[in-house]
């Protein structure tokens, strides 16, 4: 009898909203998932595109010999391995710009890392080079000022 509703009392349908708003809130997950994995297909699309247009530049080149023979498709040849490694590194920036995770971001990070180290160091260089100029030019307008001296 405890459990029994009386005949006056209005029953709202809290489970029904409750499983309404649990399959809205999945759907939008599934149409977030499906949103994402279209921006990956994008992406790698994109990546291959410009595989095809990287080959044919190579391969086609009529202006610079000795890169008609490379074959990016041959999986027993370097260039092959290689370029399967660069087209995952472009898809992965792509996948940076729409804000997606691809295990390759770390490795660009790292690439980037070797950049700026290898800027910084021809920089280093190139003003050691300007110093050691500077200092022999210096170093000859003294000879020459002492050779003057000397003539006297």
């Amino acid at each position: 009898m405890k459990n029994e509703i009386p005949d006056n009392v209005i029953q709202f349908p809290t489970f029904e909203r409750v499983k309404q708003v649990i399959n809205e809130k999945i759907d939008v997950q599934i149409e977030k998932a499906d949103q994402e994995e279209i921006q990956k297909e994008e992406c790698v699309e994109l990546a291959h595109y410009c595989f095809q247009l990287m080959d044919q530049a190579i391969t086609g080149n009529e202006f610079i010999d000795g890169f008609e023979d490379m074959d990016f498709l041959d999986l027993s040849k370097p260039e092959c391995k290689d370029m399967s490694v660069i087209i995952n590194l472009l898809a992965s920036t792509f996948y940076r710009y729409k804000e997606l995770k691809h295990p390759f971001q770390d490795n660009l990070d790292i690439g980037n890392q070797k950049l700026d180290d290898l800027m910084s160091e021809t920089e280093e260089i190139k003003a050691e080079v300007e110093l050691k100029e500077l200092e022999d030019e210096i170093e000859k307008l003294l000879n020459k000022e002492s050779e003057e001296d000397d003539i006297d």
